[in-house]
């Protein structure tokens, strides 16, 4: 992937899903040194008949780390371009299911307990829709087993010292193996588990 250009993988083989992008996606969109090229990625998503979508927890995030009423209000403006997801009361519990089946599957997760709420929310959003997608820079929580990557990418920007700084982002689809099978659509359950199984939580609106 080379410095200071768009380098994708496999990006060109991403049709049709519907893609949760992460906080840190957004804040990516943020960096005048970043929104060109992460912006770059994002269009050719959406030319390739992918639905963007943001959860409302990631106005909670941005604000958060926000530090004047302007980068506040540049940073909804971001937010506009892309679908809302509401908290609903389903995915609320998605979040807490995903939370347990990761920390069976992460030897390390007990360790960042107190850090991943709103990672828990966005993950359990995308899980919910069980044909989803996440876009995230954080592979730390959301990695292998649990996660698997179908394509990723590089940004770069050049540092105050005069070298570069290089970040990766990912498009993650989740290990349905992973999940109970009561929590999956018949079409999971049928995949990887060889039968029909209900779910259990109600249809989010």
């Amino acid at each position: 992937m080379g410095r200071g250009k768009v380098a994708t993988r496999n990006l060109d083989k991403i049709h049709g899903k519907q893609i949760v992008l992460d906080t840190s996606i957004i804040i990516f969109f943020a960096d005048k040194d970043f929104r060109g090229q992460i912006g770059a990625a994002v269009n050719q998503l959406e030319t390739q008949g992918n639905e963007l979508f943001v959860s409302e927890v990631t106005l909670y995030e941005l604000n958060k780390v926000s530090r004047t009423a302007a980068d506040m209000a540049a940073k909804s403006r971001i937010l506009e371009r892309f679908s809302p997801l509401p908290l609903t009361q389903n995915r609320f519990a998605f979040a807490g299911l995903l939370y347990s089946v990761m920390k069976g599957c992460q030897s390390d997760f007990k360790n960042k307990e107190n850090d991943i709420g709103c990672d828990m929310i966005i993950g359990g959003t995308v899980v919910e829709n069980n044909t989803a997608l996440l876009m995230t820079t954080n592979v730390n929580d959301f990695r292998f087993p649990c996660w698997k990557t179908l394509a990723e990418g590089r940004v770069t920007k050049k540092s105050k010292g005069g070298g570069w700084v290089l970040e990766n982002w990912y498009l993650l689809e989740f290990d349905y193996s992973k999940m109970p099978r009561e929590f999956l659509s018949d079409e999971l359950a049928e995949r990887y588990y060889g039968g029909q199984a209900t779910l259990l939580l109600p249809s989010a609106p």
